[in-house]
């Protein structure tokens, strides 16, 4: 099982690679790449750029 810290680096690397994404392109690319985690939600912030996203009851900041 992934570690939240690694899943949480992990997303940050993969959300980076992505160019103009949207909630549903951030969330299709976190479940294609880790099918075993179970994406709750993807909302944009009001930052530019980052998304608040919402796995296993945990929250995690990344970016386009």
């Amino acid at each position: 099982m992934l570690s939240k810290q690694r899943i949480c680096l992990y997303a940050v690397l993969l959300i980076s690679s992505v160019a103009a994404a949207s909630e549903a392109t951030v969330k299709q690319a976190m479940q294609k790449k880790y099918p075993g985690v179970q994406v709750e939600s993807v909302t944009k912030t009001p930052i530019t750029g980052i998304y608040e996203v919402f796995v296993g009851g945990d929250v995690f900041y990344v970016d386009e």
